[in-house]
């Protein structure tokens, strides 16, 4: 499906937002709840994956963005998790 909509990493990276509100927040002590969030948003998905597959459309246009959407939120989440275990290791010149 990736290669399909030619969905490699400057096409991810197009749409990645380094800084989301949702994400800056991420309690360091305890990431979980950012964690479920993300589970939950990405459930939320499946039942529009699911209509997208029925109808042909998953591999046309709309299955592409939605796709596109659900790795950018992936990568962005990921990248999230990093910024909150480096957080505490970082020089204090940098802060």
């Amino acid at each position: 499906m990736l290669q399909k909509h030619n969905l490699y990493e400057d096409a991810i990276r197009a749409g990645f937002k380094a800084e989301r509100p949702d994400l800056d927040n991420i309690n360091e002590s305890n990431p979980w709840a950012a964690v479920l969030a993300h589970i939950e948003r990405s459930h939320a998905a499946m039942e529009e994956i699911y209509k997208l597959d029925k109808s042909g459309d998953l591999w046309k246009e709309p299955g592409k963005a939605l796709i596109t959407q659900r790795l950018t939120d992936a990568a962005e989440m990921l990248a999230a998790l990093y910024n909150v275990a480096w957080r505490p290791l970082r020089p204090a010149t940098m802060m």
